[in-house]
């Protein structure tokens, strides 16, 4: 089994490495800094788990960009943290992410629920709250998502919190235009709805746009 540590997991939980080394090779990045460089890396390191801190969750669609190039696409993402919330559930669920751990727990008690999960098996599967998020796609074609400018217009003034009728008068078009856009666009992309919808697309997009950090360490091994 392989195992990558985002590094402000080990920063929270110092021995979590050496702990998850009894499952097999454990590599640390620093995913904190994050940029094209991170493809090969992970395509060199093939790891059947990734676990990330709740930090990740903002940049959910740069990590599963950089893993489904990596041909990686099918590896579990896990989020590590301390205290786990009904609320980072459900942000770690709108992020695509596979599951989460409690790195308030003991060690040996982390490493089974990792070891779980490097075998498919996800505790929050049976968490009545995680079922009932709607979880989005984890790679989104965003081109096909929208038609046209118009509909990027729409989605970012959905973002900002305006209704359909102020949509309407913004870009001169009927507010059942508007709903049938969005309408359309949901189809597309298979969301669940409007504010999933916007949020995905602006925050997505954005960071499609944008690489954080530069200089990227490579990774440290522990064996």
């Amino acid at each position: 089994m392989r195992v990558v540590l985002g590094r402000l997991v080990v920063d929270e939980a110092p021995d979590l490495a050496s702990t998850l080394a009894e499952l097999g090779r454990v590599d640390v990045l620093p995913t904190y800094q994050m940029d094209p460089s991170l493809v090969a890396q992970l395509a060199d390191l093939k790891p059947d788990v990734v676990i990330v801190g709740r930090f990740m969750t903002e940049l959910a669609f740069l990590l599963s960009e950089y893993l489904r190039q990596a041909g990686c696409s099918e590896s579990p993402i896990v989020v590590a943290a301390n205290p786990v919330t009904n609320a980072l559930k459900i942000k770690v669920a709108h992020a695509g992410f596979d599951d989460v751990v409690d790195l308030g727990r003991p060690l040996p008690e982390i490493r089974t629920a990792i070891a779980n999960i490097g075998q498919g098996k996800f505790a929050l599967d049976d968490d009545p709250l995680w079922r009932r998020v709607d979880r989005p796609p984890r790679h989104l074609d965003l081109p096909l998502m929208t038609r046209d400018d118009v509909d990027i217009e729409i989605l970012n003034l959905i973002a900002i919190g305006l209704s359909d009728q102020e949509i309407s008068e913004v870009v001169h078009m009927s507010p059942q235009t508007i709903r049938n856009r969005v309408s359309h666009m949901l189809i597309r992309s298979g969301l669940a709805n409007r504010t999933q919808l916007a949020w995905i697309f602006t925050h997505r997009n954005l960071l499609h746009h944008i690489v954080l950090g530069n200089g990227l360490a490579g990774p440290t091994t522990v064996e």
